[in-house]
């Protein structure tokens, strides 16, 4: 019998698929959400926002941050850190 090992990082297709649509989302008010790993099973967010952003659309940092943990929830990772543009 063989011992599990964890990845080193999160699985790039699981978590692409859980955030699917909160970067949706996003993309719709002009924002770019992106993530990395912070460790084998968390993530670490970033929100850029581009040239057309809706600034009103923008939710604070706690709320973004249960958004995206209940995105992660049927997979094994969690949220980290979550960065917004500055000013938010």
């Amino acid at each position: 019998m063989s011992a599990h090992t964890k990845s080193a990082e999160p699985d790039a297709a699981v978590v692409d698929a859980a955030l699917a649509d909160f970067t949706g989302m996003m993309a719709q008010d002009g924002y770019q959400a992106s993530w990395k790993p912070e460790s084998a099973d968390q993530i670490a967010v970033s929100i850029e926002a581009g040239p057309e952003a809706c600034a009103d659309c923008l939710s604070p940092t706690p709320i973004m941050e249960a958004i995206l943990q209940k995105a992660l929830s049927e997979t094994p990772y969690s949220v980290g850190k979550v960065s917004l543009p500055s000013g938010h």
